[in-house]
């Protein structure tokens, strides 16, 4: 299961003292944030609502203009 660094983010490998991305050391005590299944799943379906999303705008606006300059 991915581990997260809890000051920038980024994912680290399981016994990581030291973030690659941001340097914050991590001590045995820290807390580090693990994510579930159900929350990766969370924000896979918020990612890809967001691309998704200008992706059918551009099929509509394109279907749009077929029709009316086109379809005559």
């Amino acid at each position: 299961m991915p581990i997260w660094c809890p000051n920038c983010g980024a994912m680290l490998a399981e016994g990581t003292r030291e973030c690659p991305r941001c340097g914050k050391k991590l001590a045995a005590s820290d807390e580090v944030e693990e994510f579930g299944a159900t929350e990766i799943l969370r924000l896979s379906f918020y990612a890809l609502k967001y691309l998704l999303l200008p992706v059918l705008l551009v099929v509509l606006v394109t279907a749009g203009c077929y029709f009316v300059f086109f379809a005559r």
